[in-house]
């Protein structure tokens, strides 16, 4: 199946037209301070009415790259090119080693649960921005349901409606799946653990990326398994040169990568490594457990095919859930193992037995309503005016050393600050100060990154995350430049 373009005639044509003149923003084809072509140019030139190309404009203005002036028309912002770089490709050693991040994480977790903290530290999008309500009118409804007999509400696989929209779900993604092909899962967590307790043991090798998500490497660690961290490019992903290399030395158990809009670096796998890394580890007969739980947030295109596209043996084994997209609450997730199918379904035998039926009826008649695109569709247009927004934050407010991802999809920031700038330390003083941040101590295995932070984007930007920001690059600044010892000696 060939990729989908910008000029997908399923794609809302405002979409089209922000999606056309971001890029060609971004590409300095309208310069800092330039006038955009007006609405009547426009209006002639696409065919397309003036409320449409207003709308877009106001989407561009939301993404912080345009700006409207009285009587004149829209422009370029100035402050867009005040952007920070994008960090290099990292170089993790590359030895197996013990997980031990356990201990931290629930401190972590602690500290980002006060409501009057600004959250930008655990990724969970802000609440008004998830269509709740209408999740758990649905969840009212398959209570009340009587279709579900009590005596038969064990059912590993899950129920046969939620599997066919998830099948149907992924469809245009490259992957032709049925029914029986899928599992329902208590969350994305569950989905991953079970994969890897089919395919690896207590002391195995697991490769992931570097960095990762920290609950990758919490999963590994709570299952007894060692890390090997791969060199991940923050714009294409793991390097699967690198990976092939690394396999000659090391029994590689399984690969667990997040291909699409990963976390925490944001970035986007190329087709062509897709299809590399599932030919590698189909020769090898490595298993890859494949983490899409951001595939759909795409901003500027049509969600990338699932790594599962190119996977003809059955060797990639893809998870994904509803949790950044509809509501964590109700912890539902799924996933396709291919020819694993059978060992994970005895996993989840052991681990959960079943994933409970309300939930699952709620959502499979939410997303056959409609409500599904619905939701997606308002949340891709706040993320991305967020991270806009945080990216030209960070340029303005935070010393100029600092470097910063430019993700496509999702909701999450990686940035690398100076190299004076002790993460744990500025993780500690934000927090005294009510904001909360990730330290990148959290994202490896192997005590790297030190000096790297993920920023939570999937909020509304207002002036309490503005300030936030501030707050930010304030502390970085101190932190990077502390007082001379005379200095403080004299005071």
């Amino acid at each position: 199946m060939p990729p989908k373009s910008s000029d997908d005639p399923a794609r809302f044509r405002y979409e089209q037209l922000v999606c056309e003149l971001s890029g060609l923003i971004r590409a300095g084809t309208f310069a800092p301070g330039e006038r955009l072509p007006s609405v009547r140019k426009l209006k002639q030139q696409k065919k397309i009415s003036a409320t449409t190309i207003l709308q877009a404009y106001r989407l561009l203005e939301d993404q912080g790259l345009v700006e409207a002036k009285p009587q004149s028309g829209f422009y370029v912002r100035p402050q867009i090119f005040m952007q920070p770089n994008r960090p290099r490709l990292t170089e993790p050693r590359s030895n197996p080693c013990e997980v031990d991040i356990s201990d931290f994480l629930l401190e972590f977790f602690d500290s980002v649960s006060c409501s009057s903290i600004v959250p930008l530290g655990a990724a969970i999008p802000a609440g008004d921005l998830l269509p709740r309500e209408k999740i758990y009118g649905f969840l009212a409804a398959a209570a009340r349901s009587k279709a579900v007999d009590p005596k038969h509400y064990v059912c590993p696989r899950g129920i046969r409606a939620l599997r066919h929209q998830i099948a149907r779900r992924v469809y245009p993604r490259g992957v032709n799946l049925t029914d029986d092909d899928i599992m329902i899962t208590c969350g994305a967590t569950e989905a991953i653990t079970l994969c890897l307790s089919a395919v690896a043991k207590a002391g195995d090798v697991i490769a992931v990326e570097s960095p990762t998500y920290f609950g990758t490497l919490q999963i590994i660690e709570c299952l007894g398994m060692r890390a090997l961290e791969i060199p991940t490019c923050p714009t294409e992903g793991i390097q699967v040169t690198s990976l092939e290399r690394i396999m000659q030395h090391n029994d590689i158990k399984a690969v667990l990568v997040q291909p699409s809009f990963h976390n925490p670096l944001g970035c986007v796998m190329p087709e062509a490594d897709r299809a590399d890394l599932v030919a590698l580890c189909t020769r090898h007969q490595v298993p890859i457990i494949e983490d899409d739980l951001y595939g759909e947030l795409s901003f500027e295109a049509p969600p990338p095919d699932l790594l599962k596209k190119h996977d003809r043996d059955g060797w990639v084994l893809t998870c994904s859930s509803f949790s950044k997209t509809l509501t964590p609450e109700l912890r539902i997730g799924w996933v396709a193992p291919g020819r694993f199918f059978r060992q994970v379904q005895r996993a989840k035998l052991g681990h959960s037995l079943a994933t409970a039926i309300p939930q699952q009826q709620a959502i499979a008649e939410f997303m056959r309503k409609g409500g599904y695109d619905h939701a997606i569709r308002r949340m891709r247009r706040v993320f991305c005016a967020s991270l806009s927004r945080a990216i030209q934050a960070i340029g303005e407010w935070f010393p100029p050393e600092t470097k910063a991802t430019r993700p496509l999809g999702g909701f999450v920031l990686w940035v690398e600050l100076p190299a004076e700038v002790n993460a744990m330390c500025l993780y500690r003083e934000a927090l005294d100060r009510g904001v909360s941040i990730a330290p990148g101590r959290l994202f490896s295995a192997d005590d790297q990154y030190n000096n790297h932070i993920r920023l939570n984007c999937g909020v509304h930007w207002d002036t309490r995350v503005e300030n936030a920001f501030k707050t930010l690059g304030h502390l970085t600044h101190e932190l990077a430049n502390p007082p001379s010892e005379d200095l403080l000696v004299a005071n």
